[in-house]
Formats: structure tokens, sequence, C-alpha cells
């Protein structure tokens, strides 16, 4: 009997409580709500991650909808503003994933480097690079 209930109607009766009901609304849409995470994020795990959130959202906010917009309209706008919540966090934190893949050889190298770099009294004598120097 659920399963031929609109979505508008399954969200009022979620917003009265009914978990049943919240249940259908959630095997009606995961597929839509996981595609489109999938589509804007382009990372398979992390949009499944995010559509839990978005079910979860639509549960905690259930008595915000209202019948003026189709529930998948309020329901596309949760999951968008997360999926651009994820890509505002990955731009902010998105530096910190590349600490764990940076080899130490590679750090050494670039230790190495800097050690080598000339000093500040060698700057002084030597302003130009050194094939600048050499080029006469």
């Amino acid at each position: 009997m659920r399963d031929q209930m609109t979505s508008e109607t399954l969200a009022d009766m979620v917003a009265q409580g009914d978990g049943a009901a919240f249940k259908s609304l959630v095997l009606r849409h995961q597929n839509q709500v996981l595609s489109l995470c999938h589509r804007i994020l382009g990372d398979r795990q992390r949009s499944e991650d995010i559509a839990q959130e978005v079910f979860l959202k639509a549960w905690q906010a259930a008595n915000t909808y209202q019948q003026k917009a189709k529930f998948t309209t309020w329901l596309y706008r949760i999951t968008v503003n997360l999926c651009r919540d994820e890509i505002k966090s990955r731009q902010r934190w998105g530096w910190l994933r590349y600490l764990h893949h940076y080899p130490a050889s590679k750090q050494e190298e670039t230790e190495k480097q800097i050690d080598e770099s000339p000093t500040a009294e060698e700057h002084e004598v030597y302003p130009f690079p050194v094939k600048i120097r050499l080029s006469r």
C-alpha cells in the first residue's frame, strides 16, 4: 500500500514519526541520491557516506518539509548541500592527504637541497645563479 502513496504523502507521515514510511522513501530514492552524490563528488565510497547522511538529515528535518515543492526537490537540495559541504571540506583539508604519501626518500632529498642551498653570505658574494656567472 505504501508503494502506491506519493513521496509527498510519505514525507508527511515521516514528519509524524512513521519509520515504515521513511523506509519506503529511502528505498524509493536511494539510487537517485547515490547517483547524484557520485556525479558531484566522483568518489564512490564517499558518495555512499554522503547518501547516508542525506537520509539521516531528511529524517531529522522531516517536519520542515512543506508540500509546496515536490519531495524530490527538497531531498535533492539536501543532497547538493551536503555534497557542497564535502567539497569545501576536501578543499580545506585536502593537503593533509599528501603528507602520508610523501615518500621518506623524497623528504630526505628535499631536506638535502635545503641544506645545500647558499647561505646569506654566499648570496652577497655570488648574487647570480651559477649558470649566469659562468656564461661569459
